[in-house]
């Protein structure tokens, strides 16, 4: 077994707070029980997934992702910031299901390439983050993939 350590930069987290309380507020055209969905933008640097900075996917009003307008703005990040790739993406909700990413990763799998391991992130009082970040270390044979979430950091490692 490997071991990759996701890192998580505070502006991320602050990213996806402020899409999910959008959604949940009413300021969003999306009805308020609507999962907020985007992409982690990133680095890898000595085997440690470095995740940067998000950016919210736009849905039309079933709640599907727009995949012409992610390949756009994934295009407009990297003309900025040529260095950052796509690490992972995130869904926010009360009930996070990893069945739930299969929409993301329709959706953000076109543009973003990769082996992905997950993290969930408690905030209180009730938002879950299910992340899934790109590990890029690949494997060979059977691959059983756990999360650990070490104590107070923004760090979690993936065990594959």
């Amino acid at each position: 077994m490997s071991t990759t350590t996701c890192s998580l930069h505070p502006l991320l987290i602050l990213t996806i707070s402020d899409h999910h309380a959008r959604i949940k507020l009413g300021g969003s055209s999306l009805p308020s029980t609507s999962p907020a969905y985007g992409i982690i933008f990133g680095t890898f640097l000595n085997g440690e997934v470095l995740c940067v900075d998000g950016q919210e996917c736009v849905c039309n009003a079933k709640g599907e992702i727009d995949v012409e307008s992610v390949k756009i703005q994934v295009e407009l990040i990297k003309a900025v910031f040529p260095d950052r790739e796509i690490v992972g993406w995130y869904k926010s909700g009360e009930e996070v299901r990893k069945e739930d990413m299969l929409q993301v990763r329709i959706g953000v799998g076109m543009v973003g390439e990769g082996e992905m391991c997950s993290v969930t992130i408690y905030s209180k009082p009730l938002i879950r983050f299910l992340i899934y970040a790109s590990s890029k270390v690949v494997s060979h044979g059977e691959r059983k993939r756990t999360m650990q979430r070490r104590p107070d950091t923004t760090k979690a490692a993936a065990i594959m």
